[in-house]
């Protein structure tokens, strides 16, 4: 697995397109040099996590009307849910305290399983889903993004519909067909597909019970592990 961590700073978006912070769409890269014009969108792929580390804001973005809060919104990403709408933390303004600080609401975003993420879409709303005025000021952000980098964890984590061992068991299963690839065929004891065979036995077990309920398959376990010794 990878980690990176992103600093998001509506000061590097392309401000022909985007004239204002509260709503721009960032690129890695987005610079003109020499009359030649660069642009890196995000595109991060097999991602499984996302995490808002820290937000800076300036203390004169204009709150909504009545209002004490607004939010971070990036595409339809995040586990706050606002009017049917997804974000990504809330935004709360302390003016309790001289000067008026932020606090924030937000929780790590887990995929269901990896997923492509080819631009970051950024704004700041308010509960209505109008976008917030920044006043001319600028706002960062720092995220943390989780990335799948192995083809067989990649598979792991995109199966879901199984329960929590038999998916351990596929991905033993899996890891044991890659490592017997790196045997040589003389010494190769076909450690996978005695593991197969048993995961499909016990599967079988499980499934065609005339009682219509699972046995007791523990014996069953003990003479896989018993194989797999041999």
């Amino acid at each position: 697995m990878d980690i990176k961590i992103f600093n998001i700073d509506s000061k590097t978006r392309n401000t022909t397109l985007y004239t204002s912070a509260n709503n721009f769409t960032y690129n890695t890269v987005d610079a003109t040099v020499n009359s030649v014009v660069t642009v890196e969108p995000f595109n991060e792929k097999n991602v499984i996590e996302l995490n808002i580390l820290s937000i800076e804001l300036s203390t004169s973005i204009t709150m909504p009307t009545d209002d004490v809060y607004f939010f971070l919104k990036i595409n339809d990403l995040g586990n706050i849910i606002n009017n049917n709408t997804r974000y990504v933390a809330k935004i709360i303004k302390d003016v309790s305290t001289d000067p008026a600080t932020y606090k924030f609401i937000k929780h790590v975003i887990k995929m269901d399983q990896p997923v492509d993420i080819k631009e970051l879409k950024v704004s700041l709303v308010d509960r209505l889903g109008n976008l917030v005025n920044a006043n001319s000021t600028d706002f960062s952000f720092t995220m943390q993004v989780s990335i799948i980098n192995n083809s067989i964890l990649k598979e792991y984590n995109m199966i879901k519909f199984y329960s929590e061992p038999v998916m351990n068991r596929i991905l033993q299963a899996k890891m044991l067909a890659y490592y017997e690839k790196q045997i040589d065929p003389v010494e190769n004891n076909s450690l996978t597909g005695t593991y197969n065979n048993n995961l499909t036995n016990l599967n079988n077990i499980m499934e065609y019970n005339p009682n219509g309920n699972r046995m007791n398959y523990g014996n069953m376990e003990s003479s896989f592990f018993t194989n797999m010794d041999k």
